[in-house]
């Protein structure tokens, strides 16, 4: 059972925290582009896809090529989705993240 599917404080996986914390923005919906592996596409869309991705979608990489790929893809999509001037974070599942406020306030300060 890899990292990101462990529930770790009792109020959802790492991976759904994530998830719930990037809606959580105040400002907004901001789309989320989900890169997972192939192999837990089933476990993606049971569990994350019905918390809602705001426009985004999962990508499921077929072989794990690193980090690098599977992000530039995602930055292909998010540019050819809502234009040059999109703004991209890159987060991920494993961190433990316990104020959605303070992580937004954060990421718009930067």
């Amino acid at each position: 059972n890899p990292k990101q599917f462990h529930d770790l404080s009792g109020d959802g996986s790492m991976l759904v925290k994530t998830v719930r914390r990037l809606k959580a923005r105040p400002t907004g919906d901001t789309p989320i582009q989900l890169i997972a592996s192939e192999r837990h596409a089933d476990r993606i869309l049971s569990d994350i896809v019905p918390l809602g991705l705001n426009g985004g979608r999962p990508i499921f990489e077929p072989v794990g090529r690193n980090t690098a790929a599977a992000v530039a893809l995602a930055t292909l999509i998010t540019i050819y989705e809502y234009g040059h001037d999109t703004l991209l974070l890159v987060v991920p599942s494993d961190h433990e993240i316990s104020t959605e406020l303070k992580f937004w306030e954060t990421v718009e300060s930067g």
